[in-house]
């Protein structure tokens, strides 16, 4: 009786609502939230009614979804639909194993057939797109190609070929980026770079980590390992100049200026597809008066203070023109 007296409310919410259009609604969450209530408490009356109403609500939603899907172009109606399916029976199980809940919701609604026929259909329409992807040529759609056979292997997928293909994807997507020694020289005397390559190299490698189609390598790493790298990164320092001055006070200054020229070469097309020369100035204060006798160290704090601009210029010029 107080199962049906539940139910009987909820149906006399959802009919006073007309035919509105449901809302977008996070049913997963808040069933979750309504189940949680009731489990802390389960006289809890208000979570009781809305519980009702909200499970009801979301399979009417679910439903009206997967028929739109049907009569609707969509190139992954059967991803969708299975994803649709699958919470719907993620929802359904949520209450089934809370004994607050299932007093509210007596027979929550499963749908292992319908889900089933749409995984298998999920596959292989995630396969064809895969494949059709890949077969266009272009870099773009090699990475697109490469999630679609991902999320078909995730699925259960096994075609003989779905890994091989999936491997070619990532062969044909991936950027292999060469980054190059950094030039600089200060009064026609070399100094070393190394500490503001090392910094940058850390950094983009670090930033990328997670990026299965970028890769950066060092000259050593393009040697040992025979890669062939798609784009070359050219840094150099140019034009680096250092001055002094001592104020009315004592104290001392001194001035750096210099220019950090960036560039990226497509090794494919041999042309530079990134140029760009970020003038700079670095002041120590309360400097020795022998400013010139630790041209490294100076050149050290010079180089590192372009470190952010040169990073953010790079990665988002990767990002938003390489990937």
């Amino acid at each position: 009786m107080r199962c049906l007296l539940f139910v009987l409310i909820c149906f006399s919410c959802l009919s006073s609502s007309g035919k509105a259009k449901p809302k977008k609604t996070d049913y997963p969450k808040e069933i979750n939230q309504l189940v949680f209530r009731l489990s802390c408490n389960a006289n809890d009356r208000a979570a009781v009614k809305k519980l009702a109403k909200t499970y009801s609500a979301a399979m009417s939603y679910y439903q009206k979804e997967i028929d739109r899907l049907k009569l609707e172009p969509d190139s992954f109606r059967w991803t969708k639909t299975y994803k649709l399916l699958d919470e719907q029976n993620q929802l359904s199980e949520e209450i089934l194993y809370n004994s607050e809940a299932n007093r509210v919701i007596c027979d929550p609604e499963f749908y292992d057939k319908e889900l089933a026929e749409a995984k298998a259909k999920a596959i292989q329409e995630l396969y064809n797109l895969g494949i059709q992807e890949l077969n266009s040529g272009e870099v773009k759609n090699a990475r697109k190609a490469y999630w679609h056979f991902e999320r078909a292997i995730k699925l259960g997928a096994s075609f003989p070929d779905i890994n091989l293909k999936m491997r070619e994807a990532g062969e044909k997507a991936a950027v292999r980026i060469l980054v190059d020694r950094v030039g600089a020289y200060i009064y026609y005397k070399n100094v070393s770079a190394e500490r503001f390559y090392s910094d940058l190299l850390a950094r983009l490698q670090s930033e990328f980590l997670l990026d299965r189609f970028v890769s950066f390598y060092t000259i050593s790493d393009i040697g040992q390992r025979k890669i062939k790298p798609d784009l070359t990164l050219n840094i150099a320092f140019f034009d680096l100049e250092i001055t002094g001055t001592t104020s009315p006070d004592g104290s001392t200054f001194g001035y750096i200026n210099g220019v950090a020229e960036v560039k990226i070469l497509s090794n494919q097309e041999n042309q530079n597809i990134l140029e760009k020369r970020i003038p700079k100035q670095f002041i120590w204060k309360n400097y020795a008066a022998n400013y010139g006798s630790d041209l490294q160290g100076m050149f050290d704090s010079f180089s590192m203070s372009t470190t952010d601009e040169i990073f953010e210029l790079l990665t988002g010029f990767i990002r938003k023109k390489v990937l």
